[in-house]
């Protein structure tokens, strides 16, 4: 009865395995198609791309739960262990990038919302302080271009 009890529980650990190593697979060829789609700046296909990445993430982290509640991991062949190691290599390789592309996109679209604003401030906002103060004076006769400001001291 154990036997088949451990046999039992070794074939759902190998279907937990490949199901687990397919959805890690798969995220990190999403997380490679998402940077080429940023790159490209494809505003639909990202949307879509989203969509599938957030059922892909939840996926990923309810079997990888399962694995460790479960201790599958520590019931891996080599083999699997290796292949496990690989594909997790390659997630984190794909979301670095990943994350890099990113963050590169925020911060262009961040720089480009910031010289929008600065520009709609110096075209709405009034300029402060004096135009033009000499052609202000000779509208009024108190220009005099030879002539420079004093101050005086009454305090004598």
């Amino acid at each position: 009865m154990d036997k088949a009890k451990r046999d039992s529980s070794s074939i759902n650990d190998e279907e937990l395995f490949n199901t687990t190593l397919a959805v890690i697979e798969d995220l990190a060829d999403l997380l490679d198609e998402e940077t080429t789609i940023v790159r490209r700046q494809d505003i639909p296909a990202l949307q879509e791309l989203m969509k599938r990445k957030a059922k892909l993430v939840v996926s990923y982290q309810s079997n990888i739960k399962c694995m460790v509640r479960d201790g599958v991991i520590s019931r891996l062949s080599k083999d699997m262990s290796q292949r496990l190691n690989s594909a997790g290599e390659k997630i984190a390789i794909a979301g670095e990038k990943n994350a890099l592309m990113i963050k590169s996109a925020v911060q262009a679209t961040q720089l480009l919302i910031n010289n929008v604003i600065e520009k709609i401030k110096q075209e709405a906002l009034p300029r402060q302080g004096y135009n033009d103060l000499g052609n202000g004076m000779q509208n009024q006769n108190l220009y005099s271009p030879t002539c420079r400001p004093v101050a005086v001291s009454r305090t004598a």
